[in-house]
């Protein structure tokens, strides 16, 4: 039974793993000397990350999305390509969570379903030395270690949504198994380019637990938490924020 203090702390997880994004964009803001302090910044930011959740495409809309906030008030190429720079890193977190998982358990089901896809495990597995090693000069190494460390914070603590989910609802999946099947098909998800990866993730995270011996309607209950508290409500306050600004915006206009 979900008590008051579960679904607060599923929603404040589900809202605080956003919150890692924001480095993107501070970061962002700092190499084109765009002021970036404050709660508005903080928020506006944070709901534009959301939107990008949602959205997805393997980060194409985090690029566009951060050029529309912070960009517009400087050399469109220049905002332009260090906004697909930053977003070359929104990747690498999953990128190695899923290469921890892949050498963590070795010999189950879960394990030779991945191996299978070897080509694909390989690409994500090399994927983050493409952004550390592409030449920015606006990004220093140390830069791009935040950046890096970021990313994988940020895909840690999506996985532990659907870890706290799993402790909530006493599912008793074993750890091990949930993590490497969940990076597994986020992974996919994520190579789908579905927006959110609607329907991508949702199968193939059933199907790999199936192969560890969980069943479907457990894997849903998992799933139903996790799509409600990571997707469903931020979503809510992000477009309840937008709703906010675009009102206060109207009104200082046409207060001049």
């Amino acid at each position: 039974m979900l008590t008051g203090q579960k679904i607060f702390a599923l929603l404040f997880l589900g809202c605080l793993a956003v919150t890692p994004m924001i480095v993107y964009d501070k970061v962002y803001a700092d190499k084109l000397s765009v002021p970036s302090r404050g709660g508005f910044f903080n928020m506006t930011s944070w709901s534009l990350n959301v939107v990008n959740n949602v959205a997805g495409a393997g980060g194409m809309v985090g690029a566009s999305l951060r050029y529309a906030l912070l960009g517009q008030h400087v050399n469109a190429r220049t905002a332009t390509k260090m906004s697909f720079h930053i977003s070359l890193f929104s990747l690498s977190g999953l990128s190695i969570n899923y290469s921890i998982s892949a050498l963590l358990i070795k010999n189950n089901n879960v394990s030779i379903l991945a191996g299978s896809l070897s080509y694909i495990s390989f690409l994500i597995i090399v994927y983050p030395l493409i952004p550390l090693m592409l030449k920015t000069p606006s990004l220093k190494f140390p830069t791009k270690l935040i950046l890096l460390m970021t990313s994988v914070i940020e895909w840690f603590a999506c996985f532990g949504i659907v870890l706290l989910s799993n402790t909530i609802l006493n599912l008793n999946i074993d750890l091990f198994v949930l993590y490497q099947s969940y990076f597994f098909s986020a992974a996919l998800g994520v190579a789908s380019l579905i927006p959110g990866s609607a329907g991508s993730f949702d199968l193939s995270l059933t199907e790999t637990l199936k192969h560890a011996g969980v069943l479907p309607n457990t894997s849903a209950s998992l799933l139903i938490l996790y799509r409600l508290f990571y997707y469903v409500i931020p979503t809510i306050l992000a477009v309840v924020w937008f709703i906010l600004l675009k009102t206060n915006i109207l009104q200082s206009k046409a207060n001049k």
